[in-house]
């Protein structure tokens, strides 16, 4: 499937965004073992060796519907360039891509109180060429909802200015990734890690509680939906409890994924791809 934009703003936005939303749910998961393919073993090999899984032998494989939605030809070029600003799930995307397609993506650290997303986005030179890729969220817990706030509502006039001095620009907000923890609503909220990832009992129920998602939209989606559109990284992941570091190396981690083939940072890497070319 092919999405086009018209040159107007609203309307190339909703395309995008039914884009994302095809591609987000349309992944299945399959338990195999790895196959020794050259372009498993290359990207296997490339990425960072914190969050890769040696002992993992499941697959997530897109359906023949979603798998069309991607030219996904390496050698075409397009005008446009990637900056991605987010955190430490971000950097897993961002090294995903560089190892699927040798090239360049600017990337800005934003996470935590020492380096909050807004004033990140400040330091970063943006052009009407630009696709920005943004993201925060995970290192803010229920007791910190009211600094993330401020910082989505301070992220949404900088966005705002940046959108009028450069009418190019194309904004993409990257859900935060579902955790799995063993907490009422996934969150990691425990001094002690656990032995492993839990899946929800119920997915509707955890996206209610999800006060991350429900900051967003409040301090910085709310009448931006023509301008902002949305990559939904916690639909997709919200079963994937499977999946975590924490449950394949037994590490405690129930928010990063394992950066394999065919996982999660590679296919939102695939995702970033696809975005230059809409």
């Amino acid at each position: 499937m092919r999405f086009s934009t018209n040159g107007e703003r609203g309307m190339a936005s909703i395309s995008r965004s039914r884009f994302a939303r095809m591609f987000m749910f349309s992944l299945v998961q399959t338990y195999r073992p790895m196959v020794e393919e050259p372009e498993a073993l290359a990207f296997n090999a490339c990425v960072n060796k914190k969050y890769f899984c040696p002992d993992r032998e499941i697959y997530l494989q897109l359906s023949n519907a979603s798998s069309q939605t991607f030219r996904d030809v390496p050698s075409k070029h397009s005008e446009r360039h990637l900056i991605a600003v987010g955190d430490s799930v971000m950097v897993q995307y961002v090294d995903a891509y560089k190892c699927l397609y040798r090239q360049r993506i600017e990337f800005h650290f934003a996470g935590g109180f020492t380096s909050p997303i807004c004033e990140a986005l400040k330091g970063v030179a943006l052009n009407s060429s630009t696709v920005l890729l943004l993201n925060t969220g995970i290192w803010y817990n229920s007791k910190k909802q009211v600094f993330l706030g401020n910082q989505l509502a301070c992220l949404r006039k900088e966005v705002l200015a940046a959108l009028q001095l450069h009418p190019g620009l194309r904004v993409w907000w990257v859900q935060s990734v579902a955790q799995h923890f063993p907490t009422q609503n996934g969150n990691y909220k425990l001094s002690k890690a656990p032995a492993r990832c839990q899946e929800f009992n119920k997915v509707s129920k955890n996206r209610k509680r999800n006060f991350r998602w429900k900051h967003v939209q409040e301090s910085l989606l709310q009448g931006m939906s023509d301008m902002i559109s949305v990559i939904p990284v916690w639909e997709i992941t919200a079963p994937l409890y499977f999946d975590h570091l924490g449950h394949t190396k037994y590490n405690g981690d129930c928010t990063h994924f394992c950066d394999n083939f065919q996982g999660v940072p590679y296919y939102i890497a695939k995702v970033f791809r696809e975005l230059l070319f809409l």
